[in-house]
């Protein structure tokens, strides 16, 4: 383990990403590093080819960087935000149905270089849509927020979910059931019309 990875893995995200924010490359590092393997699954099994994969999480991995300002700890743990822009990337690759040729690699010199890829009035309804979801999901228990984080933001499944957090199968499954319901309730609730005066 490199120096720049032992400082790295005894930060929190929120301490890497303020360092992040402030143009900190080996803060940047640190999570690329931490987080990199994970992002790479979770775009393999959205795009179903190795290199589709590497370019929506180098992709996104450089939106991180750009957007650093703007991450909020209160409103998604760091790896719901990394995987949400992994999933955005994956799916942009798929629409695409080509694949761009990766001409750089990935370091502190040419990520600021890489032109940002369009928006389209889809992905910012999208977007707008996941800052809804994220916003709903942090007024569930923590206990439920964690389980639903790992299923569908980090692509885990409910068995791999019950080892890595250390609880029965079981237990996850209902705490995903109550956390859906609840989201479901809370997002009718925000789409019910106002009542007519």
């Amino acid at each position: 383990m490199t120096a720049v990875e032992a400082r790295g893995a005894i930060e929190t995200d929120e301490q890497l990403m303020a360092r992040v924010a402030d143009g900190d490359v080996r803060a940047f590092e640190a999570i690329y590093h931490r987080y990199h393997r994970q992002a790479y699954w979770l775009a393999r099994r959205i795009t179903g080819s190795a290199g589709g994969a590497e370019e929506a999480t180098q992709d996104a991995f450089i939106s991180l960087w750009r957007k650093a300002a703007s991450f909020d700890a209160q409103r998604a743990s760091l790896h719901t935000w990394l995987y949400a822009l992994v999933r955005y990337r994956s799916i942009d690759s798929l629409r695409r149905g080509t694949r761009s040729p990766l001409h750089q690699e990935l370091t502190p010199d040419t990520v600021g270089n890489i032109e940002a890829p369009e928006r389209t009035e889809e992905q910012v309804f999208a977007i707008d849509d996941h800052d809804r979801a994220l916003r709903l999901m942090s007024e569930l228990p923590p206990e439920q927020r964690e389980v639903i984080d790992l299923a569908y933001f980090a692509g885990y499944t409910q068995t791999e979910i019950a080892a890595r957090v250390g609880i029965p199968l079981g237990t996850v499954k209902d705490r995903v059931r109550r956390g859906l319901l609840k989201l479901r309730r809370a997002a009718l609730s925000e789409s019910a019309p106002a009542p007519s005066a």
